[in-house]
């Protein structure tokens, strides 16, 4: 799994063709390259994240986690234009042998 990659798209591309999924949060959604990926990538190599808590001695708590997954799902939604539910929780699921 490639965590929030913001390298070149021929590496991406290499990694995706050797079975990689790529997860991105709403970090990476709030960037032009990262918004292209989400739009880009084959819906079958994306998983959500979080980066959280945004520093140390933050408080972070599961409500906030959950908020950022949200809005990450949101996002992939309005980048994509498809229904990302269902569609990472599949691959969540399959890339956890459930």
């Amino acid at each position: 799994m490639l965590h929030w990659y913001a390298g070149p798209s021929d590496e991406l591309w290499r990694a995706v063709r050797m079975g990689c999924l790529v997860s991105l949060g709403e970090r990476s959604l709030a960037t032009r390259r990262g918004r292209e990926y989400a739009r880009i990538l084959p819906g079958d190599r994306l998983l959500t994240e979080t980066d959280q808590p945004p520093g140390e001695d933050v408080a972070w708590d599961a409500g906030r986690i959950a908020a950022s997954l949200e809005a990450t799902l949101e996002g992939l939604g309005e980048v994509r234009g498809e229904g990302c539910r269902e569609l990472v929780a599949a691959n969540a699921r399959a890339w956890l042998g459930l």
